[in-house]
């Protein structure tokens, strides 16, 4: 666990590091550890308890002990299938809504969208749909997201929290227009969800990752995945074809 990277990220002081600690090195049920005990344990106030979980981007002490809990949790669970089958199942899963629009927008415009990390797996992507004839470019023009381009542009959105305030902005205002989305989200709770036509969950986002030393495979399997559905889509259009 990465107490020292965590604090020094959110630069916590001397007792906040050692709450923290305290909670993430606390004896199982954690969900039965009261704020009192755990101040009392601690020798500090329930308001200094509050004050870390603020620092830490949580609501109160509950929603950092529940992600404290789940990024146990995470920890713990077995790998359920190897990538290649997981990717297989999430194929059929979202196969045939992805078909649909791609079919839909096959003749007509793709923005591909993401920030920081996002961006890079934006511009793969993008490549890949310029190499095979498609009409896409990787830079976000507000222009194209208006109501005037109803129908005739898709934007595909990568993002792993699914919570940026300006990919929000544009994904949401895109939505409200009546543009089509597909997103690659790595949380299901985000609020580009019900925005999306559209969103393919990959994994689970986990606000306090940097408690563990966790391989991040959001980027990689964004990548496999959109290449197993896209060689999908393709292998339809042929047999549509023929």
């Amino acid at each position: 666990m990465n107490i020292e990277h965590l604090s020094d990220k959110h630069q916590l002081d001397y007792l906040e590091k050692k709450l923290l600690t305290y909670l993430v090195d606390y004896p199982e049920p954690l969900s039965k550890l009261g704020i009192r005990k755990a101040a009392q344990d601690n020798n500090t106030s329930i308001s200094t308890i509050i004050r870390l979980a603020k620092k830490l981007h949580f609501e109160g002490y509950t929603d950092m002990v529940y992600h404290i809990i789940f990024s146990r949790n995470q920890k713990k669970e077995t790998t359920k299938g190897d990538l290649f089958t997981i990717s297989t199942e999430m194929v059929r899963q979202y196969s045939g809504t992805f078909r649909e629009l791609f079919q839909k927008y096959q003749s007509k415009k793709v923005v591909v969208f993401g920030l920081g990390y996002s961006q890079l797996i934006a511009n793969y992507i993008n490549e890949k749909l310029l190499i095979n004839g498609w009409n896409s470019i990787s830079n976000t023009h507000l222009q194209l997201f208006s109501e005037a381009h109803q129908g005739e542009v898709l934007l595909i959105f990568i993002s792993q929290s699914g919570e940026t305030p300006r990919a929000l902005d544009i994904i949401k205002n895109a939505s409200q227009n009546g543009i089509d989305i597909i997103s690659f989200i790595g949380n299901a709770g985000s609020s580009a969800v019900p925005c999306s036509a559209l969103p393919i969950i990959i994994n689970a986002y986990n606000q306090l990752g940097d408690l563990q030393y966790m391989p991040n495979t959001f980027f990689g399997e964004t990548i496999l995945l959109f290449e197993y559905l896209y060689s999908d889509f393709l292998e339809n259009l042929k047999q549509c074809n023929e």
